[in-house]
């Protein structure tokens, strides 16, 4: 049963992404992306490059708390990555999964040390606002693991 459905709007259309069971499902259209694969091109609005990737990689390193980014970046680098492919451009392909890698470290290791620290305040409103969807719903999957371990561990 799907538990919550979230429309990001990319490209002037509706990327679904579905929370099913804690699991995320990030579904582009079957439509949009046959069409990026068969030649259309991404709207301007839609498009992330290597560049932001990377600027948002400066980003998160030079700040020790998390940063909030774009809550449908890891979308928008699929759909960029489906159309470099598409083009057949090898070197966008890997950079973009370069950039998007380490974003994901830089985030995830931020992710984590709060959830050590104060598993409650990892899922405040205010730390939650600052994910993806994506980030959101794991965040959620490993409080409710970290919690109920604490709580055996501590025999209550």
């Amino acid at each position: 049963m799907i538990r919550e459905l979230v429309d990001v709007y990319v490209n002037s259309g509706i990327v679904r992404v579905e929370i099913e069971n804690d699991t995320v499902r990030t579904t582009i259209p079957l439509l949009a992306e046959r069409a990026i694969r068969e030649g259309a091109k991404l709207g301007e609005a839609s498009k992330i490059g290597p560049e932001k990737l990377v600027e948002l990689c400066w980003v998160e390193r030079r700040y020790s708390d998390i940063r909030q980014i774009p809550r449908d970046i890891y979308v928008r680098a699929r759909l960029l990555m489906i159309e470099a492919q598409r083009k057949d451009e090898v070197k966008l392909v890997r950079d973009v999964q370069h950039n998007l890698r380490e974003l994901v470290q830089l985030r995830l290791k931020k992710i984590l040390n709060v959830i050590a620290v104060n598993p409650d305040l990892a899922v405040s409103r205010e730390f939650l606002d600052k994910l993806t969807v994506e980030e959101e719903v794991l965040v959620r999957q490993i409080v409710s693991i970290i919690k109920d371990w604490i709580m055996y561990v501590l025999g209550l």
